[in-house]
C-alpha cells in the first residue's frame, strides 16, 4: 500500500501494520460503510472471498466482515434503498447486501443477472429520474454489458 505524505509523495507501507490481514486479488473499494466519517476498505476478487475493513479515523483498519465467493472483480458502494446508508453490490451478482447504518452487511434481494459471464465493474446513477440509484454491470466477455432498474421499495425512516 502506498500512504501519501501529504507533501506530494508516497511511502509504501506493509498493510500488516495499518491492521490489514487479508490480500485483495483483484479489486479495492473506499467508501464510508459505517458512517462515521472516514472511508472504509473493501478488498474483492473474482470467485473469491471479499473482505471489509472499517477505518478508526487515524488510517488504521479492522477486519469487520467477510463475503463468501464474490463474483466479478469489485464491490460497489450506493444507497441502493434510499435509507441513507451506503449498500453493497458486487459485480455480477445475484443479490444486494444492505447495511444496517453501522457498517454491517446482509445479504437480501435479488438481481435479475443470468448471462453475466465475466463482470468486472459496477457503476451507479439514476438513470430513469426516479430517485434511486440503477446499475450497470461491464462484462469483458458476455458480448455486452448490462443495465439494472433499481425497483426497490423506499425504506421507511
Amino acid at each position: 500500500m502506498l500512504r501519501n505524505n501529504g507533501s506530494g509523495h508516497s511511502a509504501v507501507v506493509d498493510p500488516v501494520s495499518l491492521g490489514i490481514q487479508h490480500r485483495a486479488s483483484d479489486g479495492i473499494t473506499t467508501a464510508d460503510g459505517d458512517n462515521d466519517g472516514d472511508l472504509d476498505l473493501l478488498q474483492a476478487g473474482s470467485g473469491q472471498d471479499a473482505h471489509l475493513y472499517l477505518n478508526d479515523g487515524q488510517g488504521n483498519f479492522t477486519y469487520h466482515q467477510s463475503f463468501a465467493d464474490t463474483p466479478g472483480y469489485i464491490g460497489g458502494f450506493a444507497d441502493l434503498d434510499n435509507d441513507g446508508d451506503l449498500d453493497l453490490y458486487f459485480a455480477g451478482d445475484t443479490k444486494i447486501c444492505f447495511n444496517d447504518g453501522t457498517g454491517t452487511f446482509t445479504v437480501g434481494s435479488p438481481v435479475p443477472i443470468t448471462a453475466a459471464r465475466d463482470p468486472r465493474a459496477v457503476a451507479f446513477a439514476d438513470i430513469d429520474g426516479d430517485s434511486d440509484l440503477d446499475f450497470a454491470i461491464g462484462d469483458k466477455r458476455a458480448g455486452r454489458n448490462f443495465l439494472f432498474r433499481n425497483d426497490l421499495p423506499e425504506l421507511p425512516g
